[in-house]
């Protein structure tokens, strides 16, 4: 009954305020809107006198002989405040105290910036956290300040008193980690970048957070924060994080009808990360395209080689390709993190390719020197909200050719380039817009340029609407629109719509095919994992044969 009661006079009192505020009126008011009066004044009977609560508002913002004259009641006995809001004062001059007076040095661009701006207490909190903010940077962590004095000019400007004492300058003692429990701290350390022994600069500690964000094996629960020694001219930056599942397993699968005969394609990805709590990772990829094509990958990742900021890949792969040809190779890529969005990589690779019975392919081996860089600045990998990122890759082949065929010409030294990007826009809300694309290309050959060079474009990551159907491209761009509601951190539903053009030959005269895929999608959080699945067709299987994908991403 208690309960009840209670319950009873929180809503009396929410339906007591509002009304309260509905009475309201203004007159005089230019600085600001009557709605953003009545979205600041507090109307409930333990907020004090309304009239006082404008003044306040008005001192806020620097309008120091703000006042309300006068108080009546309208025709419709609304409640009405008569306001001169006066003039806004500005900020004349800020005294700063401190001690080495030398360190006032850091300090002159801000006063510079802040003086003559309006007096208002965002202004005067911004000054007061950019002084701290910029000792922090230079060395002082536990900088603190205050307020000591405000008077006011025979304009009606403010001239303030700010004193601050900075504090010992710090040095990095030591780095600390809480919440691991598999990763071990120094596989962090290397790849946060930061020393101990150096001076604190919050830049750097704030960047070493960062990087260590990036990792896919942990992430960041809170943000840093110090533990100063006993006369504080040193500390410890102590980082919070929180290990995520370091083993994961990523499959997709498709149904495909051919000849009246439905099959299975798709592929798996199973990934062994943060081995030991090193930071090492090992993964199997089986990939199979279609009915005719299998694609295997065995991958290891060494990180921090010889303590160094690089990290070293080695691949080894087979592929079989539409029954024409098998290409046995390896590849070493060395990769390196410049900034928190920008990694760029140097590979070098050595492949066999060995044509199967009845193909006219030519027996060859190849080896590749390449480089390929990306920049992410979209705001989360799994299921981005907004930002976008680019990826261009540059490589270079060498290649000696054996049993030709009679009347075919494969060329030695072959150049290919490729571009793939993303940009994610919301207008507001759980609505977002993607447009990504993708393009690759051989710039360059001395030579009629054989298929096992192609890149054959189809299947469950570019033109969906496609799988059985793969087109060999000797060029292509794929342009990708898709509408997206998010419902989620890791979900999402979908339309699509992948707009491929593809140069299936050297030949000049050849033109570009243009092969449309749409459909739609959902991506939803479950409790074995992320679950995509998607529907859709190509240009002429609407809307009778519809390819159907479905993937999950896991991990323990």
């Amino acid at each position: 009954m208690r309960k009840t009661s209670l319950i009873i006079i929180a809503i009396l009192a929410l339906l007591t305020a509002k009304d309260a505020l509905c009475d309201l009126r203004f007159q005089g008011n230019v600085a600001l809107s009557e709605r953003e009066l009545l979205r600041a004044i507090d109307p409930g009977p333990e907020a004090g006198n309304i009239s006082d609560q404008i003044i306040n508002i008005y001192m806020d913002l620097g309008y120091f002989d703000a006042e309300v004259e006068r108080e009546y009641r309208d025709q419709s006995q609304n409640r009405v405040f008569v306001i001169n809001e006066g003039k806004q004062s500005k900020i004349s001059a800020i005294d700063l105290e401190i001690e080495p007076d030398s360190l006032k040095l850091i300090l002159n661009d801000l006063l510079d910036m802040y003086t003559g701006r309006a007096a208002s207490q965002i202004s005067l909190k911004g000054f007061a956290d950019g002084c701290i903010n910029s000792l922090t940077e230079n060395g002082f962590p536990f900088a603190r300040g205050e307020w000591t004095g405000f008077n006011l000019d025979e304009n009606n400007n403010i001239i303030a008193a700010f004193k601050i004492i900075p504090g010992p300058s710090s040095i990095v003692s030591d780095i600390e980690f809480t919440g691991l429990k598999r990763t071990r701290p120094e596989t962090l350390e290397k790849a946060g970048r930061i020393n101990t022994g150096i001076p604190f600069s919050r830049r750097e500690v704030l960047q070493s957070e960062k990087l260590i964000g990036k990792l896919p094996y942990v992430e960041v629960s809170s943000p840093y924060y110090l533990e100063s020694s006993t006369n504080g001219d040193s500390c410890t930056v102590v980082y919070n994080i929180r290990e995520l599942p370091s083993t994961r397993i990523e499959g997709f699968g498709g149904l495909i009808n051919v000849a009246g005969k439905t099959d299975l394609i798709g592929r798996a990805n199973i990934e062994f990360g943060d081995i030991l709590g090193t930071g090492r990772m090992f993964s199997l990829f089986w990939n199979k395209k279609d009915t005719r094509s299998n694609e295997l990958r065995i991958k290891y990742l060494e990180p921090f080689i010889f303590d160094s900021r690089i990290d070293l890949e080695i691949e080894a792969y087979q592929v079989d390709r539409d029954t024409l040809y098998i290409t046995t190779g390896g590849e070493s890529s060395f990769l390196h993190r410049f900034s928190i969005d920008l990694t760029g990589a140097l590979y070098i690779s050595v492949e066999r390719t060995v044509p199967e019975s009845g193909s006219n392919i030519s027996r060859s081996i190849k080896r590749s020197a390449g480089a390929r860089f990306k920049y992410d600045k979209s705001d989360f990998a799994p299921n981005p909200g907004s930002g976008y990122r680019f990826g261009t890759e540059l490589e270079y082949r060498y290649r000696s050719n054996s049993f030709v065929t009679e009347g075919q010409n494969p060329p030695s030294n072959i150049t290919s380039a490729g571009s793939d990007g993303a940009i994610y826009i919301s207008p507001g809300g759980n609505f977002l817009a993607a447009a990504l694309y993708k393009a690759w290309g051989i710039a360059s050959a001395n030579g009629i340029v054989p298929a096992d060079e192609f890149r054959f474009i189809g299947g469950v990551r570019d033109l969906r609407g496609y799988t059985e159907q793969r087109f060999p491209a000797f060029r292509y761009l794929i342009l990708t629109l898709e509408p997206r509601w998010r419902t989620g951190r890791y979900s999402r539903a979908y339309l699509y719509g992948d707009f491929g053009f593809i140069k299936g030959s050297q030949d000049r005269e050849d033109e570009y095919r243009f092969k449309p895929g749409f459909g739609l999608g959902l991506v939803s959080r479950t409790g074995i994992g992320q679950v995509k699945v998607e529907i859709g067709w190509g240009d002429e299987n609407f809307p009778d044969d519809a390819v159907f994908n479905f993937g999950i991403i896991g991990g323990f």
